[in-house]
């Protein structure tokens, strides 16, 4: 009989001591003749293998789609290895199309744990070739577990979340991962929503998804099949105008209906009654569990009630923010208590895993003890079974370039540990350089960009995963100035030159599927000319002069119309912009720092302003300051509000001019006032409480929040960070280290959440205060040019820097 101790050695000896190598390396597998692929392995641990999925799988499809061809686990013909990788290079016969692919597939070691997979496409023959092609990691064996970026052990199937990366584990401590370059480069996009039109409530399905599976997991099926894979898919469109198939499926037996919040059911005549005699909350109904696999929905039934009617989609039992699938706007939906009324949605549902999905059906609007009832018949839970087909373009003559990475790190099978190493190693693929946080800021927003539709190749940009599809002006030009993309900073610029007006305002938002009539006063203008001021810069983009006029018209005449250098505003020209003003106001310090700053930007492009009237501007500025206090004021009608908005137009006046507006006693004090714990502090606060009140709030009367989330003190990075730069360049001694402080907190302050936020909560202690809406957040990457101006980055660290600007430098020279 063996001892323990010969077991323990010859663990050690085959996992172990091979993780303990940490060095991914690869191997060339197979021949000519039955084609060559590649091994990945970590030390001498299995990683990967592709005997059996090959490189990858092709659909292609000519341009009348009348002829489609399938070329499943392709294997090259040839093969080299190179001082940092393998270069595999083949043919694909397309014979009822009359043509050949060439294909390459290259494999670079980036470092240690990453290695970059790289597909190149040609084709020579036909016009256009529609294509989309799939890569895969493949265990050797059966894996611990599989994971995706929102569940560390996930049970298979689509897997569409707040970070698009898959993989699974090795033992209980390597992880492996299959990550995606940026969608605006690879051409995908997470959007399967559009806003509703006029009158609707909640967004709606949009009938044809791009990418709705990029990533699938293996199904628990497939793994006892012995199937052990995580695979990327690009290209593909799933078509719900023209589904190959409809499924209905049966409204679940009453008896199994959940109550909610203590609803009572009863039915009669084909009605079901949801009912109570003393409402406990605003929302009560029932929900009733469907076996739903991953897809397209349509939900339609008639309701009848005095309350509006409100529904969501839980995952399994769930019944939180956390847990909801789908249907997350479809709120107050109007309802009659004298007829019925129809109601019809749709939603495509992911990350199913194969187990039960809850439909909620609720009252909502209730009052606390009030009775309450809400009727509904007919119905329907309908799956539409999409067409699927190939959309990227391989034109005639045009190399198409597909990039992925693969990834091997040593981690827990943990949220934290998955997140964390999926960003940082995309960051290193990337061959972006700088810290862990910088790295997770870098990341969340290159997994952010994306493109517009499988009609328009156009880059868009959006704040996170909850605000998609929508690309918001303000939050697109932060996220655009962290970066040094050419293509990408002008591709946006020109969209949102698009959307200008006669009056020559900027659009707010661009979304796709649906118009947006929203042009209004806000910052959106003035950052426009910022935006053109900055891609003129630093890569010679001609900036257009007529857009540009009539831009700083129009911010003349809705913000300084008298001449006098004072703002004069009907919205806030920044953050905390849940307040309008329909008679102006010239009360907020952040609007008359944003003019003083634009006056100059807009001087700079040629337009006919003053040193006088900059001066002017920026005299009002400083006037915000009251002595007697000893910090900026916010609001001159909330004296008691300190706000790092105040001190962004310093920023930004530091960053773009290198020219202080305000004195250092101004910002020095102001900073000193800011309340620090855990390393942040919060972006909008009352002196001397902290947290505002119902009573003292500096909102619009219809908004409140907890103590410590969203605007009322939550803490937001980009902004706290500017005003620490702004502090740094004026001496005030702590800034460094709460620059530091700051940036570590984001992903720390949650062990689960390693990444970029929305902002964070304050106080902790309030229930429910991690929102998943505020998870993996794009703008925080200007945070990075933010450092640049601090003295705590360099340019060079950016990869695109190296590409983009230094061309521009020299040709400068």
């Amino acid at each position: 009989m063996k001892s323990k101790h010969y077991h323990f050695i010859l663990f050690f000896l085959f996992f172990i001591a091979p993780l303990s190598a940490g060095q991914l390396n690869l191997k060339l597998r197979g021949d000519s003749i039955k084609g060559f692929y590649v091994d990945a392995f970590y030390g001498s641990v299995p990683v990967s293998t592709l005997e059996k999925k090959g490189e990858l799988n092709l659909v292609v499809e000519n341009e009348d789609r009348s002829v489609r061809e399938t070329i499943n686990n392709w294997k090259c013909t040839s093969a080299v290895q190179t001082d940092t990788g393998i270069i595999l290079k083949g043919i694909v016969r397309l014979p009822t199309l009359e043509t050949d692919v060439a294909v390459t597939v290259t494999y670079d070691i980036v470092n240690k744990q990453v290695v970059e997979k790289r597909i190149d496409l040609r084709q020579t023959n036909l016009s256009l070739l529609y294509y989309s092609v799939n890569t895969s990691l493949s265990a050797f064996g059966s894996p611990s577990r599989f994971w995706s970026f929102d569940n560390a052990d996930n049970k298979g199937g689509v897997a569409h979340e707040s970070y698009p990366a898959a993989g699974y584990m090795i033992g209980d401590s390597l992880c492996v991962g299959l990550l995606t370059d940026a969608g605006n480069r690879n051409l995908w996009t997470r959007n399967i929503r559009r806003r509703p039109s006029t009158g609707g409530v909640g967004f709606r399905a949009i009938q044809e998804i791009c990418d709705a599976g990029l990533y699938r997991i293996a199904t628990l099926k497939e793994r006892k099949e012995g199937d052990n894979f995580v695979k990327l898919t690009f290209g593909e469109l799933s078509d719900f105008n023209h589904p190959v198939q409809k499924t209905p499926y049966s409204t679940p037996e009453t008896k199994d209906w959940k109550s909610y919040n203590g609803a009572e059911l009863k039915r009669a005549k084909g009605i079901y009654i949801l009912k109570g005699n003393k409402a406990t909350s605003g929302l009560a109904g029932f929900r009733l569990p469907y076996s739903l696999p991953d897809g397209f929905y349509t939900v339609r039934f008639k309701h009848r009630s005095a309350f509006p009617v409100t529904l969501r989609l839980w995952k399994k039992d769930g019944t939180t923010g956390n847990d909801v699938q789908g249907f997350h706007y479809q709120s107050d939906i109007p309802s009659s208590a004298t007829h019925w009324k129809e109601l019809e949605e749709t939603v495509y549902l992911a990350n199913t895993e194969g187990g039960t999905t809850h439909l909620l059906i609720a009252a909502s609007s209730l009052k606390t003890g009030k009775p309450y009832q809400l009727e509904i018949k007919d119905l329907e839970v309908i799956q539409s079974v999409a067409r699927e087909q190939p959309y990227h373009q391989l034109l005639s003559g045009v190399q198409n370039t597909k990039r992925t990475f693969i990834f091997v790190a040593p981690a827990k099978p943990t949220l934290h540990d998955v997140r964390l190493a999926s960003q940082v190693s995309l960051a290193d693929g990337l061959r972006f350089k700088g810290t862990t946080e910088e790295k997770c800021l870098y990341s969340c927003y290159q997994m952010l960009m994306w493109i517009t539709s499988a009609d328009n190749f156009k880059p868009l940009s959006v704040p996170s995963i909850n605000y998609a599809p929508d690309m918001y002006n303000r939050d697109s030009f932060w996220s655009m100035m962290g970066t040094y993309n050419k293509e990408t900073s002008e591709g946006i610029f020109n969209e949102w030159a698009a959307t200008q007006n006669e009056a020559g305002t900027i659009g707010t938002i661009i979304t796709p599927s649906m118009g947006s009539k929203e042009l209004k006063g806000n910052d959106a203008t003035l950052e426009f000319l910022w935006f053109a001021l900055v891609n003129k810069r630093i890569y010679g983009t001609p900036p257009p002069m007529d857009k540009i006029t009539k831009a700083f018209h129009y911010i003349l005449n809705e913000l300084d119309a008298d001449g006098d250098g004072i703002c004069s505003a009907r919205f806030v020209l920044g953050q905390n912009d849940c307040v309008e003003y329909p008679d102006r106001t010239s009360n907020l310090a952040v609007n008359q720092g944003m003019l003083a700053v634009t006056l100059r930007v807009a001087q700079e492009l040629g337009m006919p302003v003053s040193n006088a009237t900059i001066e002017k501007a920026n005299a009002g500025y400083r006037a915000f300051y009251d002595t007697d206090r000893g910090y900026l004021i916010d609001n001159r009608k909330y004296p008691y509000v300190i706000t790092f908005n105040s001190l962004l137009p310093e920023f930004v006046s530091l960053w773009l001019f290198n020219a202080t507006i305000l004195t250092s006693e101004m910002v020095n004090n102001t900073l000193d006032k800011v309340p620090v714990k855990r390393g942040y502090s919060p972006l909008i606060f009352h002196a001397t409480d902290t947290y505002f009140t119902q009573e003292n709030k500096p909102f619009s009367p219809n908004l409140f929040w907890d103590n410590g989330i969203y605007y009322n003190a939550g803490s937001w990075m980009r902004e706290e960070v500017c005003g620490y730069v702004a502090g740094m360049k004026h001496g005030w001694k702590p800034a460094e280290q709460r620059i530091k402080d700051r940036l570590k907190t984001e992903i720390t302050l949650n062990p689960d959440e390693p990444f970029s936020h929305e902002f964070l909560p304050y106080d902790l202690s309030v229930p429910g205060c991690w929102w998943p809406s505020t998870r993996v957040f794009s703008w925080n990457v200007f945070v990075l040019r933010a450092l640049e101006v601090a003295g705590m980055r360099t340019p060079e660290q950016d990869p695109d820097y190296l590409k983009y600007c230094i061309p521009v430098k020299k040709q400068a020279e």
